[in-house]
C-alpha cells in the first residue's frame, strides 16, 4: 500500500511538471542590453491671460501743483505736455512721503503744497520740512 501511495505521488507530480504548474528553479539569463525609460511628453500649459490693472489716469501737473492746495495721500505722479512725471520723494518717519515737483513746489503727501519764492534747496521752509521728515518732530 506504501508503494501504491509513493507511485500515485510521483504520477501526480509528473502531470504537473508537464502541465506547467510547477516552478522553474533555472536563474534568469542576465540581458546584455540596457532598459529605456519611456517618458511621455508633459503637456503644455495655454497661456493664461494675466488680469490687468486698470491704467492710472494721471493728472495733469498744473493742476496738482498749486500753492496753498492740498497734495493727494495717494500721489503717484502726474502728467505734463503728456509724459508721465513721477512722484519724486522720500518716505518720511512720520508716515508721509515729502514730494518735489520740479524743485518749485513741495508737499507732504495729505499736506500743504509750498511754493518757495526763491531755491527750493536754500528754502527755510523747505529745511525744516525736510529735518521733520528725516527725523521727525524735535521734541522739547
Amino acid at each position: 500500500m506504501r508503494i501504491r501511495h509513493v507511485a500515485v505521488l510521483v504520477a501526480i507530480a509528473a502531470l504537473s511538471v508537464s502541465c506547467g504548474t510547477a516552478k522553474d528553479t533555472t536563474p534568469p539569463v542576465p540581458s546584455t542590453t540596457t532598459p529605456t525609460v519611456s517618458v511621455a511628453p508633459t503637456p503644455t500649459k495655454s497661456p493664461t491671460k494675466t488680469p490687468t490693472k486698470p491704467a492710472v489716469v494721471l493728472p495733469k501737473c498744473a493742476s496738482v501743483w498749486v500753492a496753498n492746495a492740498r497734495l493727494s495721500a495717494r500721489y503717484s505722479g502726474c502728467l505734463d505736455a503728456g509724459k508721465t512725471v513721477p512722484a519724486n520723494g522720500m518716505r518720511c518717519v512720520v508716515g508721509h512721503d515729502l514730494v518735489v515737483y520740479r524743485d518749485q513746489f513741495y508737499a507732504m503727501t495729505s499736506g500743504k503744497i509750498f511754493r518757495p519764492s526763491g531755491n527750493l534747496r536754500s528754502d527755510s521752509g523747505y529745511q525744516l520740512t525736510l529735518d521733520l521728515c528725516r527725523h521727525g518732530a524735535p521734541t522739547s
